[in-house]
């Protein structure tokens, strides 16, 4: 096939019951010229055979096959390969509303943007079927330059802004930028530095992406050794805002992980949590010296917390 406008990365495991559907919302949307990257991330049911099976039937399809090594790793094996000059990511049990693409491709080119986004809605499986839940309502219909889209970041709805999934991208954005491997809340540890080299963003109100909450996915583990993956990405952002000059992200960012690693202490009952609760900490002791931690407690809560962050927790 002829060098394609947009690439669509799609990671794949152990999504058999759901890869159909996202598969299918792509190859019917009304904006054609694309390829679809799918990366089998070493799925152990039926998922790689359905990959195939759908490489047969459309060339735009391009199948990677290889060792598990996580959603991050998964992303960035198809960020190798991917030929368009235009980047779009969906997860295997997400699908995409038929004019998704087409909306955010004019949007991005007609605006002259850097980075596209939409509104997404979030779905849930029951015993009856797929059950619509609520519907992300922010300021939309509006281009951001940086600095004003990273005030939008930190307000109470700014974390609609961070997923990598409900946005088109220019290819550009991640040069000599990848997820970290292994790690989850892999879309914090990057919006930051994609942001950076943002300048002019725009988003629009239609709803366009579906994201499905399941059990026994990523985000649904109440697995408190890898949420504390949120606090490298927290200190990477803190020490970014820092750099770049961004008080008030730096503030925010600050104010998030001080509170986070109170929550974390608490939570840190067994040797594996505790250990890396440990890791996290011994990298959070800038928050010592940092004014805006904590920043809601009083005087004594504030010192008390700062105490706790010099000694391990054993």
């Amino acid at each position: 096939m002829s060098k394609p406008i947009i690439s669509i990365i799609v990671p794949v495991y152990k999504v058999e019951k759901y890869l159909n559907k996202c598969v299918d919302s792509v190859l019917n949307q009304t904006f054609t010229d694309f390829e679809l990257i799918l990366v089998d991330d070493g799925s152990p049911d039926k998922c790689p055979k359905i990959c195939d099976d759908y490489a047969q039937k459309d060339n735009r399809i391009v199948v990677i096959h290889k060792k598990n090594g996580g959603l991050s790793d998964a992303r960035n094996s198809g960020l190798e390969i991917a030929k368009g000059e235009f980047i779009a990511f969906l997860d295997s049990d997400d699908y995409a509303a038929s004019d998704m693409y087409e909306k955010l491709y004019k949007q991005i080119t007609e605006n002259n943007a850097d980075m596209a986004i939409c509104n997404y809605i979030h779905v849930e499986e029951t015993e009856d079927g797929i059950k619509e839940l609520e519907k992300y309502q922010v300021p939309c219909n509006k281009s951001y330059n940086r600095e004003q889209f990273i005030e939008e970041l930190l307000k109470e709805h700014g974390g609609y802004f961070v997923p990598v999934w409900n946005k088109l991208y220019r290819k550009y954005l991640f040069e000599g930028l990848r997820f970290p491997k292994g790690k989850i809340n892999e879309d914090e540890f990057v919006i930051h530095h994609i942001v950076q080299k943002c300048n002019k963003i725009i988003c629009i109100s239609d709803k366009l992406h579906y994201y499905l909450h399941r059990e026994g996915s990523i985000m649904t583990n109440n697995n408190w050794v890898k949420r504390m993956d949120y606090g490298e990405a927290l200190i990477d952002r803190y020490h970014f805002a820092k750099k770049n000059k961004y008080e008030q992200w730096r503030k925010h960012t600050a104010i998030r992980l001080s509170y986070e690693m109170e929550n974390w202490r608490r939570a840190a009952n067994d040797s594996e949590s505790i250990k890396r609760y440990n890791e996290i900490r011994k990298k959070a002791l800038f928050l010592i010296a940092e004014k805006y931690s904590w920043d809601c407690s009083n005087m004594k809560g504030k010192l008390y917390n700062r105490m706790l962050l010099l000694f391990p927790k054993k």
